[in-house]
């Protein structure tokens, strides 16, 4: 029996595609067959084991994501949690429906060995400091830039994604900030001064 999955939320997204994944989630093409419309589909499983400060931090990355609008931030548009208990009706998991970046990642435009061209890369430079001047303005730090998060819609429009390493520096009602401690990140992209010293990456705490 194949497994089932839910319609996600009231969108009426239904999971058609396996598209993507990597260690901690899978990515399904999602269509609403009623609206005409086509998303991605971040699913997260959830099983029994899952801890409380696994959740809260999956919840603190939806909580930020959802917070974001702009041009240049991958939408993010509706999620539904299904429990464990709830595995004989559906694939327990977080569900995050997405807007679908068509185009695939930056990583993909570039070349071994020889990078990307001059124009290219002042494209979608732009694109991305455009991007990080407004999530920095909400007082939010991305913590995990590079490549593989910087996805592009069909048009090429580059999309900041996944945010599951952020961290919120400044609250919006008060103004107040805070010195972010974590050592955190994707090792092959994170400075020499930290990647090299004796104590391993970690997740952040919240």
């Amino acid at each position: 029996m194949s497994p089932k999955y839910p319609k996600v939320a009231d969108k009426g997204y239904e999971l058609i595609q396996q598209i993507g994944g990597g260690g901690f989630s899978t990515v399904f093409r999602a269509v609403n067959i009623n609206e005409h419309r086509v998303a991605a589909c971040k699913v997260i499983a959830l099983t029994e084991q899952s801890t409380e400060k696994e959740r809260k931090t999956i919840d603190k990355e939806m909580r930020v994501h959802a917070a974001l609008k702009h041009r240049h931030v991958l939408e993010f548009i509706n999620a539904v949690v299904v429990e464990p208990k709830h595995k004989h009706q559906y694939v327990p998991g977080i569900y995050m429906l997405l807007e679908l970046a068509a185009g695939g990642d930056l990583f993909d435009k570039i070349a071994p060995d020889e990078g990307v061209g001059d124009e290219v890369a002042h494209y979608y430079f732009l694109q991305l400091v455009a991007g990080m001047e407004y999530i920095h303005s909400e007082g939010v730090c991305h913590r995990d830039l590079k490549p593989e998060n910087l996805l592009l819609d069909a048009a090429g429009t580059l999309k900041i994604s996944d945010f599951g390493l952020s961290a919120v520096f400044r609250l919006k009602q008060s103004g107040k900030t805070r010195t972010l401690t974590e050592r955190c990140g994707s090792l092959p992209y994170v400075a020499p001064e930290v990647q090299f010293t004796t104590s391993p990456l970690s997740s952040p705490s919240f």
